[in-house]
């Protein structure tokens, strides 16, 4: 024997208030339960390992009814790709721009002098 493999359904029943799963064959060929491998007369086998599995079965039409939330979540991950890669453009393009000005620091109304000699004191426009 090389696997078993159970079909089931999933039943609930409003009546008398119950759910469970109802067997409902095998899931092989046919229906059969267990999937058989030829022997060779004389060969001794040895049984370590066994697959075993079991599934649901789903009744005609029940499995295109369920609603899925994947696609509006797939569009909302797309869209938000889509805005990451958009603001790292516009912060490269910022950066870039800023680095042409000649000031790297961006500090609004503050003004930045260059000190050629580190011992003089160069005035502002304030101090002037």
């Amino acid at each position: 024997m090389e696997s078993v493999c159970i079909g089931v359904t999933y039943k609930v029943d409003e009546e008398t208030a119950t759910y469970g799963w109802q067997y409902h064959g095998g899931c092989f060929e046919g229906g059969r339960l267990s999937n058989y491998k030829p022997a060779v007369p004389g060969t001794d086998y040895v049984f370590d390992h066994l697959d075993f599995e079991i599934r649901e079965i789903l009744p005609e039409g029940d499995g295109k009814s369920m609603f899925s939330l994947s696609g509006i979540f797939g569009f909302l991950s797309f869209l938000c790709l889509i805005g990451a890669i958009v603001a790292a453009v516009f912060l490269v393009y910022q950066y870039v721009k800023a680095n042409r000005a000649g000031s790297t620091a961006q500090g609004g109304d503050v003004q930045m002098a260059k000190v050629q000699d580190k011992e003089k004191h160069q005035a502002f426009t304030d101090e002037q």
